[in-house]
């Protein structure tokens, strides 16, 4: 009875871990109450819109915000558990600073967010300078349904080549911790969510 008695973990540990898993819970359900949100606001803003072939994106800043609460929305929930990892290294290294956990999470975010924004943008540029220039040449009803379909099938080897194998073997939730390793300031969190978000 005594050696067992050993081997029990101290109720400090015990303790701990529940907290932990309490804190790591609810920044999860936290993620994804903001992925659920973000469908709303999304369905919202693109109610109405024509989603036939050749729909004008609108203004730059309604494109942009819109397209960036929709990637929220679908990345948030396959994000999470990487965010999730981020979290706990900065928890264990600061283990007095909760906020400071929570900032530098909250960077990690949202440089990963602020690249898929970015490619986002780089689309935005290509439609409105291949409106411009085209001369109406990639109107659906001429060069258009085949530029479609080329980059659909284009997109669609990608997934097949080793470049892709190797950005999704970087984009887990342990890529996300060894990140964390290379800045402990809020520069190196908004560093290593960038970083991410290009692999992603």
């Amino acid at each position: 009875m005594a050696e067992s008695m050993q081997r029990q973990p101290p109720a400090g540990n015990s303790t701990r871990a529940f907290r932990r898993l309490g804190k790591q819970t609810a920044l999860a359900g936290a993620l994804l109450t903001l992925a659920g949100a973000a469908w709303v606001l999304t369905d919202l803003r693109m109610a109405g819109m024509d989603a036939g072939p050749g729909t004008d994106p609108g203004a730059l800043g309604f494109y942009l915000s819109t397209w960036v609460v929709m990637m929220a929305a679908m990345m948030l929930p396959s994000i999470t558990p990487a965010v999730l990892s981020y979290s706990e290294l900065k928890r264990e290294r600061k283990p007095e600073g909760r906020t400071a956990s929570i900032g530098a999470t909250g960077l990690f975010l949202g440089g990963y967010l602020a690249v898929w924004g970015l490619a986002g943008l780089a689309g935005y540029v290509v439609l409105e300078a291949g409106r411009t220039l085209d001369g109406g040449v990639l109107g659906w009803d001429r060069a258009g349904r085949f530029t479609a379909a080329g980059v659909l099938l284009a997109a669609t080897l990608y997934q097949l080549t080793p470049a892709k194998s190797a950005c999704l073997a970087q984009c887990r939730g342990a890529r996300a911790v060894r990140l964390a390793k290379r800045g402990e300031n809020r520069h190196g969190a908004l560093r290593s969510g960038i970083r991410y978000g290009v692999w992603c």
